[in-house]
């Protein structure tokens, strides 16, 4: 008999994290086993991943390993991975997310009293992943708008535009299998970075939506995170390409104003950074796409650094001053409005 909630997590070369995150996990998949399966997709991990998991298969029959020999970008996994789900629902889990403790039973509740309810999604805690151990500093709550316990959305236009890009943090989705099944040729796409978010979204259209306000996981932040250098083509390209198309679906009405809802999205300052870091340092990869970039912004301090990827780096001094100068007028303006109020 089929589960009603498959747990897919999608894993490579995080042993240590993955056995941590496990040994949380586990215990609140016991005290529901009959209603919870997991399912660990090892993506052609090179170190010990592999021996980690057969322990664990060994010592609980409700867990399920997959060893891919091939491997493949983030994007692209967690869709394979998602095509192993037997339940009714699957979530997606990251191997390295720190789940609430009452994670697991605050979907079910979501599942069991919402009818006909098609995708629940978690809020979070993120904080900053310790540079020895497990352990995570400053901690913050990532969604704090909501005061009561869970909203319910009739809306698929209302909810996918406040929170694809939410979505696009895996641990915190929670998918009726069948959405998946009916649109899943589409994820073989261009949403850089959210390649499996493009069937799950394309089918939530005037389906019934549960956002649970409680945070049921905790977010890890690495300083420098593995996928850091293509960090603005999933942020900047990947997700307004992911709205655009869903736009053209049917499935919201303004991309535009989804992508303003996205977090990321949401602070030039954040934005001009990214450029400076990344961008910057990796002109191979960005220079082909900055008339793209340009096409998705229309604040003119961010056009005017996108512009500077193209630009020599001995001008980059300049660019460097402007922002500073940028920076600490918008800093004043803040604290003469503040004061003002």
């Amino acid at each position: 008999m089929n589960k009603l909630i498959s747990i897919v997590l999608p894993t490579y070369n995080r042993a240590d994290l993955l056995r941590y995150t496990l040994t949380l996990l586990i215990p609140q998949i016991e005290e529901v086993v009959e209603d919870v399966e997991l399912i660990i997709c090892n993506n052609a991990s090179t170190d010990s991943t592999e021996e980690i998991l057969e322990d664990f298969k060994v010592k609980y029959d409700f867990v399920k390993v997959i060893n891919y020999n091939d491997h493949c970008d983030i994007g692209n996994s967690i869709a394979r991975s998602i095509s192993n789900a037997e339940g009714e629902f699957f979530l997606l889990w990251s191997d390295d997310d720190i789940p609430s403790p009452y994670m697991i039973k605050m979907y079910l509740n979501a599942i069991k009293n919402t009818p006909n309810v098609a995708c629940v999604v978690g809020n979070r805690l993120v904080g900053e992943s310790q540079q020895d151990g497990f352990g995570i500093n400053n901690l913050r709550v990532f969604d704090g708008e909501y005061p009561q316990e869970e909203v319910v959305f009739e809306s698929s236009d209302v909810f996918v535009r406040k929170f694809a890009g939410a979505m696009g943090f895996l641990s915190v989705d929670l998918i009726r299998k069948d959405i998946w099944e009916k649109h899943k040729g589409l994820s073989e796409n261009d949403c850089w970075g959210y390649e499996f978010l493009l069937p799950m979204l394309a089918g939530l259209k005037n389906e019934i939506c549960v956002y649970l306000c409680f945070p049921t996981c905790i977010q890890r932040f690495f300083k420098k995170p593995r996928y850091h250098n293509k960090w603005v083509c999933y942020a900047y390209i990947g997700m307004p390409r992911l709205l655009k198309k869903l736009e053209s679906m049917g499935v919201i009405r303004d991309w535009y104003d989804g992508f303003t809802q996205f977090k990321y999205n949401q602070s030039d300052v954040e934005f001009v950074w990214a450029i400076r870091g990344i961008c910057w340092k990796n002109k191979e990869i960005y220079s082909p796409l900055v008339d793209e970039l340009l096409s998705y912004q229309r604040s003119r301090i961010r056009r005017l650094f996108i512009r500077s990827i193209n630009k020599p780096s001995s001008l980059y001094v300049f660019y460097n001053l402007y922002f500073s100068l940028y920076n600490r007028f918008n800093r004043y303006k803040h604290l003469i409005v503040g004061k003002s109020k």
